[in-house]
């Protein structure tokens, strides 16, 4: 199940990532496209003064640079092409970027307003998942110093009771932010949904704030189980290479904690089949004899 939670975030953030740039992106353009007069149009005024020419010629001009530009770009990009394709796919990108942002100065004349705050919503969720997912793969940060310091034998408690004292700071996060998203929401409630919302993108002030108690709370629950894992051990104290691997999906979609518990056993077993030669070899005893 936490394999399923953890594979939706990473739709989640992906899909969120995307409409975030997309957002932003169509905004800067839109602003651009909306914008008469630019550091183009007051160059070519300071050159040849006042008059009427003046926005057709820096128009003129930047949009050349910019073709320019695309042209370069595509000829980077496709060293093998001649220069014929790289000419006309250049001009062809070029224009049907021009005619994009015209279009989007066109429908949103006084620009995208929503954008930079659905991002910002948006961002909010997408920290919170990563703080989970983060949870998941075990590459939160933890202090290798003290760790050094801790015997091999007190590895596994110690870092069980780091997952611990953590938690216990997570499941604060999670209550803080739990109060205040139900906080929203009444108020919300109460004012027949009509308040409480972004007057932008109208969106809730819950419906982002609800990012703060299921983030820290999916945290918690995978720190606590982290922790049962690494005492019952299921789980190495410091993350294994397999382990990273199996979390990140690169060892097949099927992997899990028995998984993991197959390749600690392992592990063990080899180590105590070597601890076990270098004993006989040193002293001539087999340990394995009673």
């Amino acid at each position: 199940m936490d394999k399923s939670i953890y594979e939706t975030e990473k739709l989640f953030v992906t899909v969120a990532t995307g409409i975030m740039v997309f957002a932003v992106f169509c905004s800067i353009i839109c602003d651009f496209f909306s914008t008469s007069k630019g550091k183009m149009y007051n160059l070519v005024e300071a050159i040849i003064g006042e008059g009427d020419l003046v926005g057709s010629v820096a128009a003129s001009i930047t949009i050349t640079i910019f073709l320019a530009g695309c042209m370069f770009a595509v000829k980077t990009a496709k060293k093998d092409w001649g220069n014929d394709q790289v000419i006309k796919y250049g001009l062809l990108i070029g224009a049907g970027f021009l005619t994009f942002g015209v279009s989007l100065a066109h429908f949103f004349p006084n620009g995208i307003g929503g954008a930079q705050r659905l991002s910002l919503c948006l961002m909010l969720w997408v920290v919170m998942l990563g703080s989970s997912m983060a949870a998941y793969t075990r590459r939160h940060i933890v202090l290798q110093a003290i760790r050094k310091l801790i015997p091999e034998h007190q590895q596994r408690v110690h870092a069980a009771l780091g997952l611990v004292i953590a938690s216990v700071f997570t499941l604060f996060l999670a209550k803080v932010g739990g109060d205040y998203a139900i906080m929203n929401f009444e108020q919300w409630l109460n004012a027949d949904m009509k308040a409480g919302k972004f007057e932008s993108v109208h969106i809730p002030y819950w419906a982002i704030a609800v990012a703060i108690p299921i983030g820290f709370g999916l945290t918690l629950a995978r720190f606590c189980g982290h922790a049962i894992f690494i005492m019952k051990g299921i789980m190495e104290p410091v993350p294994t290479e397999e382990e990273l691997k199996a979390a990140r999906g690169e060892i097949g979609a099927d992997a899990d904690f028995d998984e993991f518990a197959r390749l600690v056993e392992e592990e063990e077993s080899e180590k105590n089949e070597l601890e076990s030669m270098a004993w006989k070899a040193a002293t001539g005893i087999d340990s394995k004899k009673p």
